[in-house]
């Protein structure tokens, strides 16, 4: 028992933001040929304050095969590590056409066809800055075998001059993101996609638009770079260790509120449902059920 407390007690880098450490919430039991793991876990930032959220119920799941190990993480895992990340000012940026290289039109003439009324305020063609800057905490929800954010932001809109930068429009936008998971050397990673964006305007110095003239233009925009500069965090989660097990041929499944990664024992080669099977019951030790669901205050 105090080894297996011990394997876990590991503290494990969130990356930049801070540290997370695994620790048995119950003495250990066994269900259905599996030993169940309950675990706490502290999470903090790299000031040492404890990241505290409420506590969650995972959702209940089918049977596991017999060899295959299983974690549960809540969603409240995932989240909390995009809410530092955010908290941290790293999810809001500046995109400028040197940042784009051209991919994207990036001056004032690029929306001149769209808006004309852009030319009579600047005549000449100017680069275009976008500034983007979330307005409130990101949503983030697992359900349907996806991981979802939603992030509320302000994007700006202002043409680069010789006397400064000068605003063109102001926009509230809702950044639908879908997040696929893997693992990658004993951390769950997720890789976001751009799948939708609203945009509503709420000011402008060129006088009224309909938003949707510029919608094309701008979630391009997000798309091509936005998704780059988050993707470039490498927002991940460190996962227990717990003796020589690892996580190499680990899978993926996302439900409501749950993350649910399926391993089999490291000598099998690969993660598939018939690779799980085929050692009898009287000549191995039993598999494992990890179960996190909640977080625990310093």
């Amino acid at each position: 028992m105090k080894e297996l407390d011990k394997s876990l007690k590991y503290i494990l880098p969130v990356g930049t933001l801070g540290k997370l450490q695994y620790t048995l919430a119950e003495v250990p039991f066994l269900q259905d040929q599996h030993l169940v793991l309950k675990l706490s876990s502290i999470l903090t930032d790299n000031e040492g304050n404890a990241v505290n959220l409420a506590p969650s119920e995972l959702t209940s799941l089918p049977p596991m095969a017999d060899e295959t190990s299983r974690l549960l993480l809540s969603g409240n895992a995932l989240s909390s590590v995009i809410k530092m990340v955010a908290a941290k000012g790293e999810l809001d940026t500046v995109l400028t056409n040197e940042v784009l290289s051209g991919i994207v039109p990036m001056t004032t003439s690029a929306l001149h066809s769209v808006l004309p009324q852009v030319s009579r305020l600047l005549p000449k063609d100017q680069p275009l800055v976008i500034k983007i800057k979330l307005s409130d905490v990101p949503v983030v929800s697992l359900q349907n075998g996806e991981a979802r954010v939603t992030l509320k932001a302000t994007i700006e809109v202002l043409a680069r001059t010789r006397s400064g930068l000068t605003p063109l429009f102001k926009v509230d936008a809702d950044i639908h993101l879908v997040g696929k998971a893997s693992i990658t050397e004993g951390k769950l990673g997720i890789a976001f996609f751009l799948e939708r964006v609203f945009l509503r305007l709420i000011s402008s110095e060129i006088g009224n638009f309909d938003i949707k003239l510029v919608e094309n233009w701008m979630k391009t925009i997000l798309q091509v770079e936005y998704m780059r500069v988050i993707n470039a965090l490498n927002i991940e989660l460190p996962l227990p260790k717990f003796s020589t097990m690892g996580y190499a041929n680990g899978v993926v499944d996302i439900s409501e509120n749950t993350i649910v990664v399926h391993w089999c024992h490291k000598s099998l080669k690969k993660m598939d449902p018939n690779s799980c099977r085929g050692t009898s019951r009287q000549n191995r030790t039993p598999f494992l059920l990890f179960r996190v669901a909640t977080w625990k205050k310093v």
